[in-house]
Parts: C-alpha cells; structure tokens; sequence
C-alpha cells in the first residue's frame, strides 16, 4: 500500500468497483511501475557518487569539544545499555546481535528502550539475525547541538557495522527517537559502496534524502506523529524527496507501544511484507 492510497480507519470515497486484475494484467502494471521509478533511479545513483565525491574530499577534524561531546553520549549509552539483550559487537556493548546464528542477511535496528529488541528478533524468528543500537532518546541535553550528536553515533554504527555488511543488500530500520540517526548512517553506508536495499520508520519522518525505498508505519492512535494526518500533501513530497517509493501504513498503536509484545507482530508482519516486495523487485530486475 502506497501513501497515496486511504489508510484504514478513514472513510473512503464510493467508487464503482474495479474489476479483477489477471496475471498478465497484474505483470504490465508491475512494469509501468518499474518504469515510473526510472527517473528516480537515475536520482539515486547521482546522490551517490555526490556522497562519494565529498567522503573523497575527507571529512573536517572534530574539534575537542565534540570529541567531549561524543565520548560523553558513548559513556552514557554503555552505562544505559549494560545487562540489553544480545552478544555485544563492540567493546562497550552499544551494537548488539540477537538471533545471531540466523542464515538471513542481518536487519539492523535502532531502538529506544530496553524490551523492544528481544520482542522484535523473537517476531522476526531465529532464522533472521538482528544487529540493534539504541538511540539518544533521554541523553542528549536541551542545550547540545542535536545533529553533531547524532553524525558522531552513526559514524560509530558505521565503524562496527561495514565490515559485516558483505552481502549484496541490507535493511535498516528504526523506531521514532532513532529515525534520523538511521538516514544519516544510510549515507554513509552508502558513500561506502554499501548497498540498503530500503528502511522501515516507526513514527518518524526526517528530512534526510537517502533515495531508497522506506516503509513508514505509523499508529492510528498516535495521530500527533504522523505527519501525514497533519498536512497529507506536505508529507507526501516531503517523502518522495527523501526516498526512492514509499508505503505509508497504519497499525492499531499508540506512541511508544510499537515494540510491546501485543503489537510487534504486527509491526514485523509488515516489515516482512515490505522485505519481501523488495526482494520481489530485485529479483525481476536481475
């Protein structure tokens, strides 16, 4: 389901009723879409080689003070996430694994509190391995510079995250609090030659362009952090700026329950679906 389509909940327009689609009608409407995307394929691969162009130029020295800054947030995180579930990648148990024994290409995920991860991988099954980090919901002060923050934390994703990205695509996701943190270690994996295959954001809509298919989900009782409830028109080219497609969809949640045992199933039954189209894709593109 695109964002252009009605979400469940609101009240539909009465349209005649369409007739069904058959295999071959159902495999040219497949193409047109294809077609559609062209443009923004070719959108995609300048942004890349933009991303590529500017980590040649190298990056500016951190002064001392974001240095501070960024060891003070790392600190913090290690002492938040002591006893979270899952083998610890790195050295301060910041990037964690669970179902690691998996024969899945690895999901990472940002999370916000401490039960989200366990229920996510146990949704997800033990075949599907799940690299997590949590966000710096509750560190960062009113006072600190937000984005210099969050660059520091996706670069530090970046550094344990690469060298386990080997295969062909990878998916990222990320609960509220972690969503612009995610897009921007999206551009770095990216300048990379890292391939996302696409991102999944619960409750989120940064203005972060990454020109990969996104899954937004949102909950229908959560209406202030659905941007699209506020100003449809708004989100919408806000999002076709930011990614490649995108599929907005609703699940029966208030703010912060997405991670809760009586909703993660639902949460993952999306994100599967939405992984499986994009393998769907890749698969009839090759």
């Amino acid at each position: 389901m695109s964002f252009h389509e009605m979400n469940r909940g609101h009240k539909k327009a009465s349209h005649p009723p369409l007739p069904r689609l058959g295999p071959s009608s159902k495999i040219d409407c497949f193409r047109t879409e294809c077609q559609v995307t062209k443009e923004k394929i070719v959108a995609l691969k300048e942004f890349v080689a933009r991303q590529r162009k500017l980590s040649r130029k190298g990056k500016p020295a951190m002064t001392n003070a974001c240095k501070d800054q960024s060891e003070k947030q790392l600190i913090a995180l290690e002492r938040m996430m002591r006893g979270w579930p899952g083998e610890p990648l790195d050295r301060r148990g910041i990037v964690r694994i669970l179902n690691a024994t998996g024969s899945k290409p690895p999901i990472f995920w940002i999370f916000n509190v401490r039960h989200e991860p366990e229920n996510f991988a146990n949704a997800l099954g033990p075949d599907q391995p799940l690299i997590y980090g949590r966000s710096l919901h509750l560190i960062l002060g009113p006072d600190e510079d937000r984005d210099s923050a969050l660059i520091g934390l996706a670069n530090y994703f970046l550094r344990w995250l690469a060298p386990r990205m080997t295969v062909t695509r990878h998916f990222l996701g990320a609960n509220c609090q972690g969503a612009r943190c995610l897009l921007m270690l999206t551009q770095r994996l990216m300048a990379k030659d890292i391939r996302v295959s696409g991102v999944c954001l619960i409750s989120a809509l940064p203005d972060i362009e990454v020109g990969v298919p996104a899954l937004l989900i949102y909950g229908s009782r959560d209406p202030h952090h659905d941007p699209f409830f506020h100003d449809a028109v708004s989100a919408q080219k806000q999002a076709s700026r930011c990614f490649a497609t995108v599929r907005r969809q609703l699940v029966d949640a208030e703010h912060g329950q997405y991670g809760r045992v009586e909703t993660v199933e639902t949460v993952v039954a999306r994100v599967q679906d939405f992984l499986a189209s994009l393998n769907a894709r890749a698969a009839f593109s090759a």
